[in-house]
């Protein structure tokens, strides 16, 4: 009896004892933020970021934030070197809170959850100031060194690496590792190495403390931002730490931090995700995008202006001296000349400017069947210019028959030429007497710039036309308007379709409009990073469906470029077929057709 007492009490012991080790191990992960500690893993020789200074105390830009989010939130802060190659198990074993050390967000979107981007940062070269190296093509056959698992070693040689960045590493004698950038610069100052690649804030601190033996390329090796990374899913730290940093930015202490750190013009906090709305709340993004509309209105004033001047001028110069040549041909003798030109003029003035402009505008394809894509700015001085020329006609007519009779007469007894006649008695006397009428003339022309608008109205109509046919196919596929437009981009090359089923095309462009939908806030004009992280997911999605290897880059190409329009128009939202046609008017008039496809440079299956 006793010994089933001591086995049953035995057990109970295990029992009890394994129970508290998984609760401790329960309790352990989720101690670092019910205890009040706030654990950053970070890469402790990253200047100035974080890094061991001369006391032996870790300090840095990242850091001193990190700090001021901890006073704001009550927590305690620890700082935690770790090995940038063990992070991802630091921070899923709950061992860090998040990693926070020039973290790139760019290609790793959905492995953490992130606080919204708060750096601007770029790959740069840093060189001997004497090695006569001042660009990138310059480290052709030169050794190049970057640190191990970096951003700079991924702009070369990553899966998403630009073509420009792998032919440049490709020129290179060698592209070397190193643990740290303290062993780069010894290898550079050595000269076993010619040039290192590394992120810009790093460089700039390394060049301030290592004085003027090295300097800094201007030109970029890639773009990319830097984010806090968290443990996915973990959204209510997250949340946490950004409000914080929000807050910071409000006051005035981000930026505060980040001129110690000489790190101001890097900085990009409040540019996008949730820091807008802390902006907006502020009243500073209204502000912001008030000023970037009227900067946008006074850039196309200006250039509106600049043609309207422009087809004035022209029209000027072509026109007077024409219209004294009808005038000549008006008063001919010759009663042919005299007939042609009295019908050419009557036309002219008896007859809209506007449906001159279309006539001389449309009459070549009609006619000829000729290409009239670059033909418009032609056509507009044509017919400007003959529209002109003969009331310019008339009013020289009538002042040269103003000039009394006797005024010829006396020229002839006085010896005078026809010609001399005409310059030296006639004509000084016919432009005084017609200014007036020719000044009223060209201020109606100035008015009258603004018809040639006009052409753009018949391709306005065409493009609705081909607007309605486009709605129309794609409710024969199944697909709306934006995923039709991505058809029409990965069908461009007709050989295509003898590679897939029609199904097989829809399926691959709903998931290639699926997966680009979910990444329609990405700035494409402004980060190349963007634009090569996009080009990869295409090059992937396509590679996953088997797309031809031949067809491969241009359809790619293809797509990047339906991508920003589609981008530009802010259509990636829309979920229904229907169009609205005002703002396919306007993306006519800033020549970005959306639904028209864009054109691909060299077409699958020809040289």
């Amino acid at each position: 009896m006793k010994r089933q007492i001591l086995k049953a009490l035995t057990v109970l012991l295990i029992i009890s004892a394994l129970t508290g080790g998984m609760a401790a191990c329960g309790k352990k992960e989720k101690a670092q933020m019910s205890d009040g500690t706030f654990t950053v893993g970070f890469d402790a020789e990253f200047p100035p970021y974080g890094y061991k200074d001369e006391s032996g105390e870790y300090v840095g830009f990242d850091l001193d934030l990190a700090q001021e989010v901890c006073n704001r939130n009550g927590w305690t802060l620890v700082k935690q070197p770790i090995d940038w190659d063990s992070k991802d198990m630091e921070l899923n074993s709950g061992t860090i809170s998040c990693i926070w050390n020039g973290f790139t967000m760019d290609g790793r979107e959905d492995e953490y959850t992130w606080s919204s981007a708060y750096v601007d940062n770029s790959q740069v070269v840093v060189v001997r100031a004497d090695s006569g190296i001042t660009k990138l093509s310059d480290l052709a056959g030169k050794v190049v060194v970057v640190q191990a698992d970096s951003s700079a070693l991924a702009a070369f040689t990553g899966e998403d690496a630009e073509e420009a960045n792998r032919a440049l590493a490709a020129s290179f004698q060698s592209l070397q590792q190193v643990s740290d950038y303290n062993s780069a610069f010894m290898n550079l100052e050595s000269g076993s190495v010619d040039a290192v690649c590394m992120d810009i804030g790093v460089a700039k601190y390394e060049l301030e403390a290592r004085g003027s033996k090295y300097v800094m390329l201007n030109e970029h090796v890639s773009s990319e931002q830097y984010g806090i990374g968290f443990k996915k899913g973990n959204t209510e730290l997250r949340n946490q730490v950004q409000e914080a940093l929000n807050e910071m930015l409000a006051d005035g202490t981000f930026n505060e931090i980040a001129q110690k750190w000489k790190l101001e013009e890097s900085v990009c906090l409040g540019q996008s995700g949730a820091d807008e709305v802390l902006l907006a709340e502020n009243g500073q993004t209204q502000k912001k995008n008030s000023v970037a509309q009227l900067g946008e209105i006074i850039v196309q004033l200006k250039n509106g202006m600049f043609a309207t001047l422009g087809i004035f001028i022209l029209t000027l110069v072509f026109s007077l001296p024409l219209g004294l040549v009808i005038t000549f041909i008006r008063m001919s003798k010759v009663k042919l000349l005299q007939w042609i030109a009295k019908i050419y003029i009557s036309i002219m003035r008896g007859t809209p400017l506007m449906l001159q402009l279309l006539v001389w505008y449309f009459a070549p394809y009609y006619l000829w069947q000729m290409n009239i894509g670059g033909y418009k700015l032609t056509a507009i001085l044509l017919g400007c210019s003959l529209n002109y020329a003969a009331y310019f006609a008339e009013i020289y007519r009538s002042g040269i028959e103003s000039i009394p009779k006797g005024q010829y007469e006396a020229a002839t007894l006085l010896g005078y030429s026809r010609g001399q006649t005409f310059f030296r008695i006639v004509l000084p006397q016919m432009v005084k007497n017609v200014l007036p009428s020719v000044t009223n003339e060209v201020i109606t022309l100035v008015k009258d710039t603004s018809l040639v608008y006009s052409l753009s109205y018949i391709e306005m109509f065409a493009v609705a036309k081909q607007i309605a046919a486009a709605q129309k196919e794609g409710e024969k596929l199944g697909l709306t308007a934006d995923e039709l437009a991505f058809y029409d981009a990965l069908t461009k090359p007709q050989a295509i379709k003898d590679f897939y089923e029609n199904e097989e095309l829809i399926a691959i462009t709903k998931e290639l409009a699926d997966t680009l939908r979910k990444n329609r806030t990405i700035d494409w004009q402004k980060r190349d990073s963007a634009r090569a992280r996009m080009r990869m997911m295409i090059k992937k999605l396509l590679k996953k469906h088997k797309y031809p290897p031949e067809g491969m880059d241009d359809a790619v190409q293809t797509v990047m470029n339906q991508c920003e329009l589609w981008t530009d128009n802010n259509d990636m939202i829309q979920e229904k077929d229907e169009i609205n046609l005002n703002s396919k008017v306007h993306s006519f008039n800033e020549e970005k057709n959306f639904m028209l496809v864009a054109e691909s440079q060299t077409k699958y299956g020809q040289e």
